[in-house]
């Protein structure tokens, strides 16, 4: 049984986590595959759910985390999309998160991913030059120039 612990995480108890499926269903002549992953919240103990919608290879993601729930790009559904196994709540999800991985190396948030890990890299590459220079002026207002 989970249990809102007030900071925007679950407490699951001592209960085992719910087995969630890969589910089928046809909708006309779309083909919709529907799963869940269960990634680990922040503090190890707790999870969230973070639904995968596959409807005839256009994939949409939904996690019940706080950011989640405001549709932003959470850690879980990130993790999850960049291939990080590591998020796994339940560890016997392995089959499906791997068929989830090649739905997203099929989808364009592959493409999506590296665009936003490259820009990401640059971005902390000026931070740490922002830094530098932060520091040199503030070295040059103490001793002056």
């Amino acid at each position: 049984m989970r249990k809102d612990l007030g900071d925007g995480t679950m407490d699951v108890g001592a209960s085992d986590p719910p087995v969630l499926p890969l589910k089928e269903s046809f909708r006309g002549t779309q083909l919709t595959l529907v799963t869940t992953i269960l990634a680990k919240s922040s503090d190890g103990i707790s999870y969230y759910k973070v639904a995968f919608n596959n409807r005839d290879g256009v994939i949409s993601i939904k996690c019940d985390c706080r950011a989640g729930e405001l549709t932003k790009l959470c850690r879980h559904k990130l993790a999850i999309i960049r291939g990080d196994a590591a998020i796994l709540y339940d560890n016997s999800q392995y089959s499906e998160f791997i068929k989830i991985k090649e739905w997203i190396e099929a989808s364009p948030f592959a493409q999506l991913i590296l665009e936003h890990d490259s820009i990401e890299k640059e971005l902390q590459k000026k931070q740490r030059e922002f830094r530098m220079i932060k520091e040199i002026i503030e070295v040059a207002m103490r001793k002056g120039v």
